[in-house]
């Protein structure tokens, strides 16, 4: 589930993970929970990961936290990871 969907600016072309842990491991493999308990504890349960597709493969990852503009983190992660989250997310509701 989406929390923040109608305030992302990309909404129509980004691909959620249901799983926040999975984002967090692709920045912090050796500690994720450690990195998802961080978010939990400044923005509550209602975060969303998600992955900005771009055709040049320099895709963007975010975590969306609020209604504003600037409400939203936009770590970096291993191209690698984000292609291989895509394909596993892309296509599921």
């Amino acid at each position: 589930m989406a929390h923040w969907h109608d305030f992302n600016p990309w909404a129509a072309e980004v691909v959620y993970l249901p799983n926040l842990e999975e984002l967090s491991a692709c920045l912090c493999p050796a500690e994720p929970s450690r990195q998802v308990k961080r978010w939990l504890s400044n923005h509550g349960n209602k975060l969303d990961a998600y992955i900005l597709p771009s055709p040049t493969g320099q895709h963007s990852c975010g975590v969306r936290y609020g209604v504003d503009g600037g409400d939203y983190y936009s770590p970096h992660i291993n191209p690698y990871i984000a292609d291989l989250l895509l394909s596993k997310y892309r296509s599921k509701p």
